[in-house]
């Protein structure tokens, strides 16, 4: 009698330890088939590798630096039906210095061919691409517009190109916004080369001079062949 009742026991107690292993096997209990698995305790956030901010655009106003360092000189109208800058363009920027280079208009005697007539704001682009144009406009080397079209500026880490001469009325618009105030362009008191013709032997060009000056701010031609110390030429750029 005791016999079986020991197996029993013995029994019972390989019942509770057979438990007890499965409980330190599976911590959350023995799970039917049908039951889902426990949530993770800290879920994982997988981050946008591409955290770059958008670009912020900023507006100018006349006589703010721009962003190649020159002068804000210009700004065009938002208004579709009065605008005179090309499509994406706003601003007009004076170059920061006039080149210390002697220079002159060029092709004294020759007309530029069907082009460089533009006299109007919007127009110095297209006038100096006509200029530097190699088969319908001046072969001469080192003059104005050639040299405004291969200037660079460097202002910190940024490449700035895409400079032209300034036809007669963005000349005019440079000295009535940056040179009558204070000057504040660094201008010198001299006549100015706009790129625009003004026939075989002149192009269009204004005195850059105080206002108590005689012809102070005075537009005409001068000679094609006449460089420094007689005239300078400041690069400008549309952006």
């Amino acid at each position: 009698m005791w016999k079986k009742s020991l197996v029993s026991l013995i029994g019972v107690i390989g019942m509770v330890l057979m438990l007890v292993s499965c409980s330190s096997k599976f911590p959350g209990g023995i799970k039917s088939k049908g039951e889902p698995a426990p949530e993770p305790a800290n879920p994982i956030t997988i981050q946008n590798p591409d955290t770059t901010p958008e670009p912020v655009i900023t507006s100018y106003v006349v006589g703010q630096v721009g962003p190649a360092g020159g002068l804000i000189f210009y700004v065009d109208s938002a208004d579709p039906n009065l605008k005179l800058l090309h499509a994406g363009e706003t601003y007009l920027e004076a170059a920061p210095t006039d080149l210390s280079v002697s220079s002159k208009w060029g092709c004294y005697g020759t007309p530029i061919f069907n082009g460089a007539q533009g006299l109007i704001i919007g127009a110095g682009k297209q006038n100096t691409l006509d200029i530097i144009d190699v088969n319908n406009g001046c072969s001469e080397t080192n003059i104005a517009a050639k040299l405004c079209d291969a200037l660079n500026v460097d202002n910190g880490q940024i490449h700035f190109n895409g400079w032209f001469l300034p036809s007669q009325a963005e000349l005019n618009k440079m000295y009535e916004e940056l040179y009558l105030p204070l000057n504040i362009g660094g201008f010198e008191n001299s006549y100015y080369l706009s790129s625009s013709e003004d026939g075989d032997i002149r192009a269009w060009g204004q005195e850059f001079l105080p206002l108590n000056s005689f012809n102070s701010g005075a537009q005409s031609g001068v000679y094609k062949d006449k460089g420094q110390p007689l005239v300078n030429f400041r690069c400008i750029r549309a952006f």
